[in-house]
């Protein structure tokens, strides 16, 4: 009666072996496991379903969704989560709804490589908004 679902949503800059993706992390606040994980989202997935389901012997209370979304684009994620004790045969179902931000795709540079030595001024005619 306890268990909730918590959802974090971070940008991996990938891998030689994974190209940089937005990561869903998903984890319960009990002893409770996710046993399978279902993500609906429109554009990102063939079929716009995406189904984890580890084995068995693999299952634990924390779980990471790798998304690919199109760039510069807002995406509506439906996640279903199937969550459990370990070993039991009855499982709750928690729904959930997240937004990816439109730039959800870009990552913060932390440390600048080269000093920026030019710069560009113009000038507009057109009255600002304010």
């Amino acid at each position: 009666a306890q268990t909730r679902l918590q959802t974090g949503i971070a940008v991996n800059m990938g891998t030689e072996d994974k190209p940089p993706h937005v990561e869903i992390s998903l984890s319960t606040n009990n002893e409770t496991v996710i046993c399978a994980v279902m993500v609906f989202a429109e554009g990102i997935f063939e079929g716009e379903t995406h189904v984890l389901h580890p084995k068995e012997s693999e299952v634990t209370s924390r779980l990471d969704v790798a998304l690919y979304p199109p760039r510069d684009v807002p995406v509506d994620i439906h996640i279903k989560a199937l969550v459990g004790y370990e070993g039991s045969q009855h499982y709750h179902v928690f729904e959930l709804t997240r937004q990816l931000p439109r730039f959800s795709m870009y990552a913060v540079l932390v440390e600048r490589t080269q000093d920026v030595g030019s710069f560009l001024s113009f000038v507009i005619n057109e009255r600002l908004q304010r």
